[in-house]
C-alpha cells in the first residue's frame, strides 16, 4: 500500500514591493518538501493570486471576493508579507487583492482563532508624510496586535528568509506531530486500570444495522458477509474514535457489537457509540444519576428526542432538524434508484452529545482512581459523526473545559456537500434557540443562503 501523505496548502499574500521575499518564501517551501516529505509524509504547496487561472478583468467585486475566499479557505496557512504597499487596485475595483485576502482570513480568524497566520513586516524608514499605502500598512499592524495575532519585523529580505525558514519548520513539525492536540486528547481520555488486568483496557461498543432494514431479507444473508452492516455516519464516528485513541497512545482497545459484549466489560473503560440503541449503555448511563444533563429514550427504529437540562434545572426537548433539511432540498431531486452525487450537495444540521463520566462503583476494582464511560450519540446519525469530528478537528478546544472527571457537551453539527463542515458547542443555548433552528421558515432561509454561495 502506498504511503499516505498529508498535504498542507500555504496561501501567500503580498503586494509587488516584496518580490524578493515572495521568492524566498517559495524556496523555503520547496526545501521543506525535499527535506521533510519522506520523513514526515507531508507535501507542502504554496498558492498565490497570480498562480490562479486568468479571470475576466471586469468581474464584479462580489464575484472576485468569492474567488479569493475559496482559495484562502482551502489553505492551512496564511502568510502575509508587507513593506510599504497595501496592494494595487485594479481599474474599476475598490480594493486590492491583498486587502480582499486579508479581509477573508481575518473574518475566519474571528470565528476560529486557531487558524495559522504568519505575518511579516519589513521595517519602513521614518517618513513624516506617509501616503495612503504606508498608513494602511501601519494601521494593519495595530489591528493585528488588537486581535492578538503576532507578527515579525525584519530589515532585509535575507533576514526574512531566515525567520520564515525557522517559522515554517516549526509550524509544519507541530502540525504533523501535534503535541498540543495530543495533550488535549490526553486530557479528554481519562483511562483507569482495574486491578484485574484485561485485554483490551478500552471497549468500544457500537450497533450494527438491524437485518430488517437490509435487502435482501433472506435467512442466509450472513453466508455472503464478513461483517454486519453499519450506518455510514456511525462508521465515520467509529473510525475517528479509534484513530484518536491510537494517536493519544491508547492502543489497548477493541471494538464490540452491542449484541456481543465482552464478559469482563465491568473491568474495562467503555466507549459507547450511538448509546440510545443499547439498553446496556443506558444502564451504565443511569448510574450517573441526577448530575447528568441529557436524556435519550431507548430507540430501535425511530430517532429519539434529546432532552437537555439547563444549570437552573429546567429541561427542554431538542428535535433534530435533519429531516426538514432533507425534505426541503430533496423534494425536487430524483431520489429513486442508485444514490447520486446530487443527493450529497445539500445543507443539513443535527444535534449530538459527548459525555465522560467516572464509574464510581469501579473504585472497588481499581488500584487507583476510576474506570470511565464515554458516551457519543447524535439525535440522528449525522450528529454521531459530528461528535467524533468535533473531538478530532476541534480537540484543542477541549483545553478550555474544566479538568474534571465528568464532562457533558451539547453540539450542533453542520453538513455541506458530503462533509461535516463545522461543529460548535451549544450547551448554554436557550430553548428558544433550538425552536428557531427547527422552524421551517428559518431552515428555508438557511438553504437559500447556502444555494446562493454555490458556484
Amino acid at each position: 500500500m502506498p504511503d499516505l501523505y498529508e498535504n498542507y496548502r500555504i496561501f501567500i499574500s503580498s503586494p509587488g514591493d516584496v518580490a524578493a521575499e515572495r521568492q524566498f518564501a517559495e524556496e523555503v517551501i520547496n526545501r521543506i518538501n525535499r527535506s521533510c516529505s519522506e520523513v514526515l509524509k507531508i507535501s507542502v504547496s504554496s498558492q498565490k493570486w497570480e498562480h490562479l487561472p486568468p479571470e475576466s478583468p471586469h468581474l464584479p467585486e462580489e464575484k472576485l471576493q468569492d474567488l479569493i475566499n475559496k482559495e484562502v479557505e482551502k489553505s492551512h496557512f496564511f502568510v502575509l508579507i508587507l513593506f510599504k504597499r497595501y496592494g494595487r487596485k485594479e481599474p474599476g475595483h475598490l480594493k486590492s487583492n491583498t486587502e480582499r485576502e486579508l479581509e477573508t482570513i481575518l473574518k475566519r480568524y474571528e470565528t476560529n482563532p486557531q487558524i495559522r497566520i504568519l505575518a511579516y513586516f519589513r521595517d519602513i524608514p521614518h517618513n513624516p508624510d506617509p501616503g495612503d499605502q504606508e498608513t494602511a500598512v501601519l494601521e494593519l499592524r495595530n489591528n493585528l496586535e488588537k486581535l492578538g495575532i503576532r507578527y515579525r519585523n525584519y530589515k532585509l529580505p535575507e533576514e526574512f528568509k531566515e525567520e520564515f525558514t525557522h517559522d515554517m519548520y516549526n509550524v509544519v513539525l507541530r502540525m504533523r506531530l501535534s503535541p498540543f492536540k495530543k495533550q488535549a486528547l490526553h486530557r479528554f481520555f481519562k483511562m483507569g486500570e482495574s486491578n484485574r488486568p484485561t485485554y483490551p483496557r478500552i471497549a468500544i461498543l457500537f450497533p450494527s444495522v438491524s437485518r430488517q432494514f437490509m435487502y435482501p431479507q433472506k435467512d442466509k444473508i450472513w453466508l455472503k458477509r464478513l461483517e454486519p452492516n453499519i450506518y455510514f455516519e456511525d462508521y465515520k464516528a467509529l473510525h475517528k474514535i479509534k484513530k484518536l485513541l491510537s494517536f493519544s497512545g491508547f492502543h489497548s482497545y477493541k471494538t464490540f457489537l452491542y449484541t456481543d459484549q465482552p464478559s469482563e466489560l465491568d473491568f474495562m473503560n467503555r466507549v459507547w457509540m450511538c448509546f440510545p440503541r443499547s439498553r446496556t449503555a443506558i444502564k451504565y448511563l443511569d448510574k450517573v444519576g441526577e448530575t447528568r444533563r441529557f436524556h435519550f429514550d431507548f430507540r430501535k427504529e425511530i430517532a429519539s428526542t434529546l432532552y437537555w437540562k439547563q444549570p437552573d434545572g429546567s429541561n427542554y426537548a431538542i428535535n433534530s432538524p435533519l429531516s426538514l433539511y432533507l425534505a426541503e432540498q430533496r423534494k425536487k431531486m430524483q431520489v429513486t434508484g442508485e444514490h447520486s452525487g446530487d443527493l450529497r450537495r445539500i445543507l443539513a444540521k443535527d444535534y449530538a452529545v459527548i459525555a465522560r463520566f467516572p464509574d464510581i462503583e469501579s473504585a472497588n476494582i481499581t488500584d487507583e482512581g476510576y474506570l470511565y464511560d464515554y458516551f457519543f450519540a447524535g439525535i440522528r446519525g449525522l450528529g454521531t459523526w459530528g461528535a467524533a469530528w468535533f473531538l478530532d478537528r476541534k480537540s484543542k478546544t477541549l483545553i478550555s473545559y474544566p479538568d474534571q472527571d465528568s464532562l457533558q457537551i451539547l453540539l450542533e453539527v453542520t453538513y455541506q456537500d458530503g462533509n461535516v463542515t463545522d461543529v460548535k458547542d451549544v450547551s448554554n443555548k436557550t430553548e428558544q434557540y433550538f425552536q428557531e433552528q427547527s422552524n421551517v421558515e428559518y431552515i428555508r432561509k438557511q438553504i437559500t443562503q447556502y444555494k446562493e454561495r454555490e458556484p
